[in-house]
């Protein structure tokens, strides 16, 4: 069944660190959707809120159809078999034990009957009737066909990066959420997904570093934007994205001061490249002692014993700098232009 998501709103801290703030997405069937932004800015949160394995602070999730998701981590159980992993992965474990419970009471309690047929629908809507013959042949695809019974945690990092792959490949999901999917996957295996999620009529929203997978499986990148904890949404691969991100920093830096609170580097470096202070610098101020460093000059003093200083203090006031050489100014310049340039500093 088509199946979609949508979340409206979404916040989330933790203590007094806020890592979503009022996050706003909708995916639709045959979405494919990536997740970008700075290590540790909430990717893998958003992930889990949106599958409901954790409770946002503020906002709504809301679902149709099955909405699946698989974590970066293996995190077997003690004794976890490779089969017994994917069964519990594609969420067919719980399910199974839900209808041994409910059948096994049926008997004595017949009023049982319509809460197991909605267990029985749900374990035929997750693939759960021909499961085995399905994930025999993923194992088999994967090269991990001879140790579907030997427990996840006897496995090699290789052969556990396929036991992960065999998970997304086996899974019946209407929206997959999928964290880090190649991590540790060899070429084949890399090869094997993109194929997999290339023909997927699902929805699909993955969170990856790998910039090349993401440039051929994304269709629309959603940024989680280090200084709001908000999200900017872009159509396209990741190259567009990117392409549309060093559009967006050369518009700002050619139109003179910044207008939105959310761009972030504002430093004397900005006000030397225009010659005018951000209009979100909220009250007039000296440059900071790092400004001045990062600079490579020192800020005007403001001076108030004579007249004819007035045009420097006026200059003072807004924090322009006072490169003492043409070369430092250049210098000045470069940096700003290469801190802004990229989406971000350090991408992972």
């Amino acid at each position: 069944m088509p199946g979609s998501l949508a979340a409206r709103d979404i916040s989330k801290s933790y203590a007094a660190v806020q890592v979503l703030d009022h996050v706003s997405l909708t995916v639709a069937t045959g979405d494919r959707m990536g997740i970008v932004g700075p290590n540790g800015i909430g990717k893998s949160t958003l992930l889990r809120v949106l599958a409901g394995h954790e409770a946002p602070d503020g906002g709504t999730v809301v679902a149709s159809g099955v909405v699946g998701y698989l974590p970066q981590e293996l995190t077997p159980r003690a004794g976890e078999t490779v089969r017994g992993y994917l069964t519990r992965r594609v969420g067919l474990a719980v399910v199974e034990r839900r209808m041994d419970e409910l059948g096994a009471r049926l008997s004595d309690e017949p009023e049982l009957a319509g809460e197991y047929a909605e267990a029985v629908e749900r374990f035929v809507v997750l693939g759960g009737d021909d499961f085995d013959a399905r994930a025999n042949a993923v194992l088999d695809d994967v090269g991990l066909g001879r140790l579907r019974d030997r427990t996840v945690a006897s496995l090699s990092g290789g052969e556990s990066a396929r036991v992960a792959l065999a998970a997304i490949l086996v899974a019946r999901f209407d929206v997959f959420l999928l964290d880090e999917p190649t991590n540790n996957l060899d070429f084949t295996g890399l090869e094997r997904l993109e194929q997999f999620i290339d023909t997927l009529s699902a929805g699909v929203v993955l969170v990856s570093h790998d910039r090349a997978f993401l440039d051929r499986t994304v269709t629309r990148v959603v940024e989680l934007e280090a200084e709001t904890r908000r999200v900017r949404e872009y159509a396209g691969t990741w190259s567009e994205f990117e392409s549309a991100r060093t559009r967006e920093g050369a518009r700002h830096r050619a139109t003179g001061p910044c207008t939105r609170s959310t761009w972030p580097n504002v430093t004397c470096t900005r006000v030397c490249s225009r010659g005018a202070a951000p209009r979100h610098a909220q009250a007039a101020r000296w440059p900071t002692g790092a400004e001045r460093t990062h600079c490579g000059g020192r800020s005007r003093r403001r001076s108030s014993t004579s007249s004819g200083s007035r045009s420097s203090t006026s200059r003072g006031r807004r924090g322009i700098c006072n490169c003492s050489s043409p070369r430092r100014r250049r210098r000045a310049r470069l940096q700003s232009f290469e801190a802004q340039s990229s989406p971000w500093t350090s991408f992972g």
